[in-house]
């Protein structure tokens, strides 16, 4: 008798297992990092409405990203033409990694924008 109730427990813990395991594996198509570059860049092409300058380091290793871009001043747009390459080549962790980078830095800018929109003189 105990037995039984032992296998039925085991039985249904592994079947728990499973389906856990199954719903919680990442799908290989990229969706993740495909809708998060999505978003970096709207965000992105919103800050640089504003007219506010893009965050920008001489050298992107300042931000510790190491990349084959050749540009006078590494900026957040160009964080996002990083992201992209990484997602080409497979790299979904470090595409996502990128792509938040580059919204938080387009958050920052929209903020110091809507900050910066009444701004006047010093009475």
């Amino acid at each position: 008798m105990k037995q039984t109730a032992l296998i039925k427990t085991l039985a249904i813990a592994g079947a728990f297992a499973l389906l856990t395991a199954c719903a919680s594996t990442p799908s290989d198509d990229g969706s993740a990092s495909a809708s998060t570059i999505k978003e970096a860049k709207a965000l992105v092409a919103k800050a640089k409405a504003t007219g506010q300058p893009l965050w920008g380091v001489t050298d992107a290793m300042a931000w510790g990203i190491q990349t084959k871009q050749k540009v006078a001043i590494y900026d957040t747009a160009n964080i996002l033409v990083d992201a992209e390459e990484a997602a080409k080549n497979g790299d979904d962790a470090q595409a996502i990694k990128l792509a938040n980078l580059a919204k938080r830095q387009a958050e920052s800018v929209l903020a110091q924008a809507e900050m910066g929109k009444n701004a006047g003189p010093y009475k």
